[in-house]
């Protein structure tokens, strides 16, 4: 009887050990299945609503939670932060942070990154100038169909920046950023043919001209707006229009456009396309003199008081 006693008392002991370890492991799953499931993936970033942020308060939390996301080596997140140092959205601006970021997602393959090394590089700015390393970055974002990376090819083949100078291929590079969207591309386009560059008789087209123009000034592209403002008052491509001209010369002046600025102030002053009106010719004058223009700065020493 004792030998029955003993044996019951260890096939419970034993029982119990094993209940105790299943509800152990049962509750080490529930823990593990808490803890070591990974966090949801974070919804993809939208790179045009993201650069949409339309006040200081929203540039502000989507400028902080960037920096989170681009620590994790999100590496849209690293290119918009770039971006945002760059241009002082949410931030100060820090051109050397900006360049570091646009490094770090150029490395991940990021097109639109790679389209920025290309512009540091090619302006020189928080490293040496080199057209070379300009021209490598450019193609790397161009072969991903990247409008900012066509655009820069376009540059480097206008100018000859790291290859020979080509109007023909130019053109074509600007073409495809173009037709991507790029406002630059646009305007510049259209300014080759304004120029009958790249055109088989070396006049000027300036239907095409207008048309890469409008498709500019339609984003409210201080450049586009003015070039047409130029092409009305100057009758290219167009019917002479001066009123047209002054208000799309106006609205380029408004988005900061110097050359405007100081056109319209010249207008105001003298009643060129417009009445005299001294109080406006100050104002624009005023808007380009803050851009440390002199020649707007002594206009506005020479202004008449009344």
């Amino acid at each position: 009887m004792a030998t029955f006693n003993c044996l019951k008392t260890t096939l419970q002991h034993r029982i119990s050990l094993k209940t105790i370890t299943v509800l152990i492991l049962i509750s080490a799953g529930v823990v593990c299945a808490t803890l070591c499931t990974p966090a949801p993936a974070l919804e993809p970033l939208n790179a045009s609503e993201v650069r949409a942020a339309p006040t200081r308060a929203n540039l502000v939390a989507t400028f902080n939670s960037l920096k989170v996301r681009a620590a994790a080596g999100d590496s849209i997140a690293q290119d918009l932060l770039s971006e945002a140092y760059y241009y002082g959205r949410g931030t100060a601006v820090d051109v050397k942070l900006s360049l570091a970021w646009t490094r770090k997602s150029a490395a991940q393959g990021n097109g639109n990154a790679q389209s920025g090394m290309a512009h540091f590089y090619m302006a020189g700015k928080e490293v040496t100038q080199n057209y070379a390393e300009a021209l490598r970055w450019a193609k790397l974002s161009a072969a991903q169909g990247n409008a900012k990376g066509e655009f820069h090819m376009g540059l480097a083949y206008k100018s000859g920046l790291g290859v020979e100078a080509d109007d023909t291929t130019a053109l074509k590079w600007y073409l495809k950023s173009a037709a991507g969207g790029y406002y630059g591309a646009q305007i510049n386009a259209g300014n080759m043919y304004a120029q009958g560059e790249a055109q088989p008789n070396g006049k000027p087209n300036y239907v095409e001209a207008l048309r890469f123009m409008r498709l500019a000034a339609a984003q409210n592209q201080d450049e586009g707006q003015a070039s047409l403002a130029f092409h009305y008052n100057n009758g290219l491509g167009v019917k002479r229009d001066k009123t047209e001209a002054i208000r799309r010369y106006t609205i380029a002046a408004e988005h900061g456009h110097l050359e405007s600025q100081k056109y319209l102030g010249d207008s105001y002053l003298t009643g060129d396309g417009v009445k005299i009106d001294l109080q406006k010719a100050r104002h624009f004058y005023h808007l380009a003199a803050q851009q440390a223009d002199a020649d707007a700065v002594a206009a506005l020493k020479d202004l008449p008081k009344k």
